[in-house]
Formats: C-alpha cells, structure tokens, sequence
C-alpha cells in the first residue's frame, strides 16, 4: 500500500471515529432526556477498486422500531384519555362525599325525616316547625349545589378543551416546519437525524393530546392522521377551531371541534366542513369531551331524577295536609281540557274557628266533559260561599267572606286522580316545595285528547357523545291534527329510525332514543309553541312534556320550601281536615307531619337516568344510589386509567430497550471510538515519520 492509501485509511478513521465519538456523546448527554431516540454508530468500509481505502459512517439514524413507537402512541393518548377523564371522577367524589356523610344527600335527607318526625310529634313547636323547613331547605341547597357544581366542573372541561386546541394546533404547526427541513437535509445526503428528533418528539407530545397515526412518506416527510384516519397535517397544515362556550348549564349546546385547511399558497384557514369531536378515540382531547358530553351530564340527569322525585312526593302529600293553601301553579290546563278525573274530591269551607261553613263530596268523573265544566259544578256546590277558577293554566280555590278558609282534601273511599295525582296535587294548590322544573309531567291527558297547541314549531334532534346531531325534525302544529295522539303520530313519523314516542297511562310523553344510536340524547333546539296560544299558559310543548334531559337535569336545581311557608312557619302543613267534624280542624292533630315524616316508606318509581336503570325505591335509597352510581363510575375509570397506565408503561419499556440510551453500552463505545481516533492520530504521525524518511533518502 503506498504511503498516501496508508495516509487516507488514518484520515477517514480519524474523521469517521470523530463523528462516532460525537454521535456518542450526544447519546449520553440526552440520557435522562424523555422520548430520546439514541443515535445508532456504524461504519462501512471503503473500496478503491480492489484495495482498502478507509471508512467512513454509515448514513445516520436513529435506533427506531417502528411497530413499538405506533403502539406507544395508541397506548399513550388512551391512558391519557382516561387519566383526563379520572380528574373530574375525583372531583366528583370529593363533592359528592358517601352515604356516612352527614352533608351528603343520604346524610341530608336523613336529618330531613328526623326533624319531621320531631315536629310530628309537637306540631304546636314553631321551633320545631322552622328546624324541619331550615332542613328542607338544606337538602335543596345542597342538592342544588352538586347539580351546579357538575355544571362548573363542565365548564372546567369546555376551557380546557379550548386549550387543547391551542395546544395541538401548535404541535401541528412545528411537525408541518420540520418536514421540508428534514426533506431538504436528506435530499442533500446529509444528517437529519436531530430533525427527526425533534419531530417525534413533538408527535409524541400530541399523541398525548389526540389519537394519532403517522403515515411517513418516501421523502421523509410525516403526514399525520387520527386512528379513525381524519387528516391533521399531509400537503397542507389542518387547524382546530373552537372556542370556549361560557358557562355549562343543563341542555347547552356545545360547539364541535371544527378542522380548517391553511391554503398553502394564501396562507387562508378554510373550512373543511368536518368535525374533530365524534372522530376521536383517545387523548386527553377525547377524555374531556367525554368527561363534559357524557359522564357529568349522567350524574346531573341522576340528581335531576332524585331532585324530581323528591318534590313530587313530599307535595304530594302536603296537597292533603292543612294549613291549606289554595293557589296553584302553571301546569298547562285549559277549561277546554278533557275532564279526566276519577274519583271524588271533597270541598270544604271553613270559619275563622275551623267549623265547616259548606263542604261537598264530588264525583269528579261526572262533573263535566271538560275542565271548565268541572269548574262550573263545583262552583255551584259552594252555594256562592267560594269559588273555584281556572286561569292562565293554573287551578285556584279561595273563599267569598273575608276570614273564611277553604281546603280540598281527597275522599276516604274513592280518591280523586288525573294522571296518578289527586285534584289539589296536580294542580300544585298546597305544594310545600317549588323548584326550576316540577317533579313530574304526568298530564292526564288520552290520545284522544285535544293537545291544546294552535301553532309554533318544536324542533327535537339527538346529540352524540361527540356533539354530533342527527335525525332533526320539526313538528309543525298548524299541520299537525288535532290530538295528543296526531301528535305522537307525527313524531314518530318524523323521527323514524332514530326515536321512539309514546303517552303513557298518565299522560306522560316519553321518548326514547333507538338502540342504533347509543349514547345520544333528544335534544330540544327551538320551540315556539305555547299552549292554549300565546299568554295563556307560559307552558311551550317541551316544557308541558318535558321533553329533552334539559328538563330532567333542571329538576335538580332551586328547590326550596314555599316562599309563604318560609316567611310564615305557621302556614307547615301538619294537619288533616276531617270535613264532617266540629271542628274540623284540631290543635295538635299531627296526622299531616306523620305522613311527611314516614314519606320514606314509599316506594317511588324512577326512571332510567344516567348509569342507573329504571327501578322502585325509596327517596333514601335512591340517593344511595346516586352516590353508589357515582362511586362505581369513579372506580371503573380508575381501573380503568391504571390499567391503560401500566399498558403504556410497558410499551415504553419495551421501546427504551431498543430506543433508550444505556450508559454502560456508551461508555464502551466511547473507549472504542477514543482508541480507534488515537490509533489513526498514531498511523498519521507514522505516515509523516515515512514521508520524512523517504525525503532524507531522496536528498
């Protein structure tokens, strides 16, 4: 080998173990830095025709597998979905508390009974009087509390998805101005292995954010999909719109996530007409949708279904207690209403010492064809002593002499009902509670009956869990027919294939969403309609049903006992009225705060509502339910979040065995890498000992 092959083998080792020891020393400095992809040294020799010219590096890269990476990125956005979703899970139970809690619904409802049952037993006690109101009142505010609180807690997800956006919209930004960089370095043949660092990198950071799959071209280019394949990023960078909606409240329609295209020639954001929300399958971005779209509103629809049921019953039963207050509330009747009583109501007037002035047993079911005919037959028992009057959809009831009384109580034998209530309840004449929303949509009414809308829209849609609508349709009362059953008809009809409509025994309309479609709630997105026209009832057609979760989660929210009742614990209802007695009022007749007091003995029907099935139970068990419900949801989404997590961590460990920096291996190489740069140093200065020998010989 002549001197100059000797001197270019020693340049090319010295040369290429420099850049060896460079790449190793770069791997040692990012030991402990996360996601590194350590660099790979090998070396190639060269060939001048058939003699050894030397070495040189390999191209660079990056010890990759590529199968791992993949799943660590699917990995990695499901366990930070979950991890998301165990946040607000947490927060729940920390508001919620356990049944043991003395501030919890159970604990609430418990001192509720109790202080009833005290003031049963001394009804005469205004102490004891203002300490069960005091209780009612708490257990509505705290009730009220947790529904507003899931209400924040929603809002906390919708901002942080907001964020999000932001956040991803940055990644994608820096991933679309590294690829033309990497491009243009390999194109040249040089190094772009810190490039593509950077690059992964920052996909693995928004693999964290959303569900991502990386589709690398031949040019070395990324473009970057969702698992469900939306594109994000290929030829043209995608950007997330979305903004933060204000406040959460029961029914709020939340924007989509929407995906623009920056034009590449004008640098314009262009709508694509395409939606992030319901593409997701993971990422922290999927965990907070759920989190704000399906997991808190099912623990509002619970508490709305418990906060329903609780005023229903305790109303209910207050309807038949004196004191007696005699005005209702709204609830849609008209005077042309079918009269669809059964049963017997008893009307009594009382003096100033509860002695009955008049009083008559009705037969409701023979009063009339319509309400207003019922009006006009009690109306003539009373003799002109009071009057019974129907107005603006609600039912009132007051004597003509002044200090005169009256009460409407059921007959022993053959109580009055429309739609499963009594005359005074369904109407609200002695409610003990108000609240946002009644506890109940039981409207008495047939499919026969006149549905009492002349005209409005009500337009209903369902809502996916990824804030998708479908299946709109807009019942149009000036063409629908006349009754409750045209009504339910035309629904149908126009949801076909995407809900269900029928009226029950007791005139509730129920929907239910098809089986296609899990997940998706009815929605109500306008309604102009009111019944009996316009200023007559203040009732539209969703409202008079309660149509759409709205409605249930509302339930929950403002209870508290009347205001008359609060003002004045006198008017409590503790008493019963025995119409044929002289009088027919006692002192310290407690029948009344008895039956309130063991309103806990009854089972009461719940419907389906969140994570709980329809079921029977009492008020307190029913509220552990609630709290059991949620339990149980915070339990399932921690195993599951720890059981993704450990997933993860496994593939990470498995990805660091191939990708990761081991420091030994590197400090070994590097001793190689140092003696081979000192041997060729070492074969350098042979070269020039040669060289200067050769020249001597020469002179």
């Amino acid at each position: 080998m002549s001197l100059n092959g000797i001197l270019q083998n020693a340049l090319s080792g010295l040369s290429t173990n420099q850049a060896a020891l460079r790449a190793t020393s770069t791997n040692i400095a990012n030991v402990n830095t996360p996601g590194y992809t350590r660099r790979l040294i090998e070396q190639q020799s060269l060939v001048a025709g058939t003699v050894g010219a030397g070495v040189r590096l390999a191209d660079a890269r990056r010890a990759v597998d590529l199968f791992v990476n993949r799943e660590l990125r699917v990995r990695t956005a499901q366990a930070e979905m979950y991890a998301a979703q165990l946040q607000y899970q947490d927060r729940v139970q920390t508001l919620i508390g356990t049944p043991q809690d003395s501030f919890s619904l159970s604990g609430r409802m418990s001192q509720l009974l109790s202080d009833l049952a005290a003031v049963s037993i001394s009804p005469e006690s205004s102490v004891q009087r203002r300490t069960a109101l005091n209780s009612f009142d708490a257990w509505g505010e705290e009730i009220g509390r947790l529904a507003q609180q899931i209400q924040e807690l929603r809002t906390d997800a919708d901002q942080r998805i907001a964020a999000l956006t932001t956040n991803i919209n940055g990644l994608l930004r820096a991933i679309k101005e590294i690829n033309p960089q990497v491009v243009a370095v390999k194109a040249g043949g040089g190094d772009a292995t810190a490039l593509e660092e950077q690059r992964d990198q920052a996909v693995q950071k928004l693999s964290a954010l959303v569900d991502v799959q990386v589709v690398e071209q031949s040019d070395g280019s990324y473009h970057i999909l969702t698992q469900s394949g939306m594109v994000l990023l290929d030829n043209a960078l995608r950007e997330l719109s979305y903004g933060a909606q204000g406040a959460a409240a029961p029914g709020i329609a939340f924007s989509q996530i929407g995906i623009n295209r920056i034009d590449p020639a004008t640098g314009q954001s262009v709508p694509t007409g395409g939606f992030l929300d319901s593409q997701l399958r993971g990422g922290q971005l999927k965990g907070l949708i759920d989190a704000r779209n399906v997991q808190l509103p099912k623990l509002a629809s619970e508490l709305g279904e418990l906060g329903g049921a609780v005023v229903e019953q305790f109303n209910r039963i207050h309807n038949g207690n004196v004191p007696w207050s005699g005005s209702g509330r709204s609830v849609g009747a008209l005077s042309t209403d079918a009269n669809n009583f059964t049963g017997r109501a008893v009307f009594t007037v009382l003096d100033s010492n509860n002695n009955v002035v008049t009083t008559a047993n009705i037969d409701l079911s023979a009063a009339g064809a319509t309400l207003g005919n019922l009006v006009t037959t009690v109306n003539a028992a009373m003799g002109g002593n009071a009057t019974l009057s129907l107005s603006n959809g609600a039912m009132s009831f007051a004597a003509t002499a002044v200090g005169n009384r009256v009460v409407i109580s059921q007959d022993a034998t053959t109580p009055s009902s429309l739609g499963g209530h009594g005359f005074s309840d369904y109407f609200g004449m002695n409610d003990i509670l108000t609240s946002r929303v009644p506890g109940h949509y039981d409207t008495g009414l047939t499919s026969t009956d006149a549905h009492g809308f002349p005209g409005g829209t009500t337009t209903l849609r369902l809502r996916g869990p990824g804030g998708d609508t479908l299946g709109s349709f807009t019942l149009d009362f000036s063409t629908v027919g006349a009754t409750v059953g045209d009504v339910v008809t035309a629904l149908n009809t126009g949801m076909s294939g995407f809900a269900s409509f029928a009226l029950n025994a007791n005139g509730a309309l129920t929907g239910t969403v098809s089986s296609s479609y899990p997940g998706y709630t009815l929605e109500v997105a306008g309604d102009t309609t009111e019944r009996g026209g316009a200023a007559t009832t203040g009732l539209s057609f969703s409202r008079y049903f309660g149509i759409g979760e709205a409605f249930r989660q509302n339930a929950a929210f403002d209870i508290r006992v009347r205001s008359d009742i609060s003002a004045n614990p006198d008017l409590l209802g503790l008493a019963q009225i025995t119409p044929t007695g002289t009088p027919a009022i006692t002192s310290g007749d407690n029948r009344g705060g008895l039956a309130l007091a063991q309103v806990d003995q009854t089972q009461v029907s719940f419907a389906a509502a969140g994570d709980i099935p329809a079921t029977m139970a009492t008020l307190t068990g029913y509220s552990g339910q609630v709290l059991g419900a949620a339990a149980t949801a915070a339990d399932t989404i921690n195993n599951l979040a720890e059981d993704s997590a450990s997933v993860r961590d496994a593939v990470q460990a498995r990805r660091d065995e191939t990708s990761a920096v081991n420091l030994d291996e590197e400090l070994a190489a590097l001793i190689v890498f140092q003696n081979a740069y000192n041997a060729a140093a070492k074969l350098i200065a042979t070269a020039q000992e040669l060289y200067d020998t050769l020249l001597q010989i020469v002179e």
